[in-house]
């Protein structure tokens, strides 16, 4: 038997399974949204509202334009509620206004592949590619980072008076998947340990 039959029979159980799967119905897969609102939730987690304890607060989301608007101001309001104050309807029933907007709110993909090029099939000395592309490879690794990042920011001040009383700026948020390891599985135990931290 030849190595062309041997071939074709080892392949034979493989492309009887083989077929197209389709990853995502949707416009944005489920990871995706994911990433970003995990991202999202965990920048808010690191907002600082101990001064704003007891504080009447209205919460102004005209400035905010990001993916998930919704889902960002209800983590917002619950951030706010959690940390003591009391969220109101209105402006004119506030204490304090606080102004939310989002630096940044996306995903990041990052995909690697290291090559060993098959140099019995073309050796690169003797015939030099014109890219290196045109090189057949032996083998190859690859490993993919998906990563969501986000940066929501707040500030506060005074209704009456417009004094300056809150401020957030550098309070990041991240989730990623790897080919080993991730965040996402379990993003609550991760955010209870942010909100702790802020008190």
């Amino acid at each position: 038997m030849n190595r062309l039959s041997l071939l074709i029979l080892f392949t034979l159980p493989f492309l009887a399974a083989c077929g197209e799967i389709r990853k995502t119905t949707t416009k944005r897969a489920a990871e995706e949204m994911v990433f970003v609102t995990a991202a999202a939730e965990r920048s808010i987690a690191r907002f600082d509202f101990r001064k704003l304890k007891g504080k009447k607060i209205w919460v102004d989301d005209s400035y905010l334009k990001a993916y998930d608007r919704g889902f960002v101001i209800s983590c917002v309001h619950e951030q706010v509620v959690a940390a003591g104050m009391k969220r109101v309807k209105n402006r004119q029933s506030a204490d304090i206004v606080m102004e939310v907007r989002s630096a940044g709110l996306g995903t990041y993909d990052k995909h690697m592949t290291i090559g060993i090029p098959d140099i019995l099939k073309r050796n690169p000395a003797e015939d030099p590619p014109n890219s290196f592309d045109e090189l057949p490879v032996l083998f190859e690794l690859g490993y993919t980072l998906h990563q969501g990042w986000g940066l929501i920011q707040a500030f506060a001040y005074d209704r009456r008076t417009g004094e300056y009383v809150f401020g957030s700026k550098n309070a990041w948020g991240r989730s990623f998947r790897g080919f080993l390891f991730n965040d996402i599985d379990e993003p609550e135990g991760i955010i209870e340990g942010l909100k702790n931290e802020a008190k």
